[in-house]
């Protein structure tokens, strides 16, 4: 098929490319064990080349299993910790590792209500609203936090976590991530 022009995608500010390389049998076993990334894949993704074993897959329809809400929290959870690490450190590190608990968490809760699975800022922001608006907003502040101006890149002696500056970006991402565990678990 030749290349399409152009992408379409949902997001605010930019997409993520992932490229995921995967021989047929590692690639259905991931599927049919509920796998995150290849149940995203199969239903959002782009395939670069496929020798007719994506389509085949893509038709069987695979769903969500209880293993996927696991390892969305187990991901989330990680985040969340390499967030808190780098607090006292790094900016950037900081803010893309809350961006990716919240988003995780978030698509748990949205897994365990609605049984979807979904893909971009929008998508979570929207389906978040029907149930749980305030966990909308701290999603929303969490994804806009990356263009948070960090004063000093290093920070050390941190003791407290406040509710402003940075830190409301955090206890945002915290509050999403009680939720989850309260609704999924």
């Amino acid at each position: 098929e030749p290349v399409e022009s152009s992408i379409r995608h949902e997001s605010f500010r930019h997409f993520d490319i992932q490229i995921v390389q995967q021989g047929k049998n590692q690639f259905i076993k991931s599927l049919k064990e509920g796998i995150p990334i290849y149940l995203v894949a199969l239903k959002f993704g782009k395939v670069l080349h496929d020798n007719g074993i994506f389509q085949k897959q893509k038709n069987i329809g695979y769903q969500p299993t209880k293993k996927s809400i696991e390892m969305w929290l187990h991901t989330a959870s990680f985040n969340l910790s390499d967030a808190f690490m780098n607090y006292s450190i790094s900016g950037y590190e900081y803010f893309k590792s809350l961006r990716n608990a919240a988003r995780e968490f978030s698509r748990a809760i949205i897994l365990k209500e609605f049984g979807e699975i979904v893909e971009g800022n929008k998508a979570i922001i929207e389906k978040l609203k029907i149930n749980h608006p305030n966990l909308s907003k701290n999603f929303e502040l969490v994804i806009d936090g990356r263009n948070y101006k960090v004063k000093d890149q290093v920070r050390f002696r941190v003791k407290k976590i406040s509710n402003f500056g940075i830190g409301k970006y955090f206890l945002a991402t915290e509050d999403i991530a009680k939720e989850a565990f309260k609704i999924c678990l």
